[in-house]
C-alpha cells in the first residue's frame, strides 16, 4: 500500500506541474534542459521505478501465497488425501 501511495504522489506531482506549465505558464525548474531532465524528471522518476518494482514483487508474493492456500484447502477437503486429477 505504501508503494501505491508513493506512485500516486509522484503522478500527482507530475500532473500538477505539467498543468501549471501548460495552462498557467508557471515553470518550477530552471530553463536549461539538463536541469529539467536531470532534477525534475529523472530524480522524481526514480521514486516511481523503485516502488513500482516493489509493488510488482509484492503482488507476485501475494499470488504465490493464495496459490499455496488454495492447494492446502484442496488437500483438507479430501480428508487428508489428495484428489485424483483426470
Amino acid at each position: 500500500m505504501v508503494c501505491l501511495g508513493q506512485i500516486y504522489g509522484d503522478v500527482l506531482y507530475y500532473a500538477t506541474s505539467m498543468f501549471d506549465h501548460y495552462y498557467k505558464g508557471v515553470t518550477y525548474s530552471r530553463p536549461e534542459a539538463y536541469y529539467f531532465w536531470g532534477y525534475y524528471f529523472f530524480m522524481n522518476f526514480i521514486w516511481i521505478v523503485i516502488p513500482g518494482y516493489l509493488l510488482y514483487r509484492s503482488v507476485e508474493a501475494s499470488g504465490r501465497a493464495f496459490q499455496a492456500l488454495a492447494k492446502q484447502s484442496e488437500v483438507q477437503q479430501g480428508n487428508g488425501h489428495t484428489k485424483k486429477r483426470n
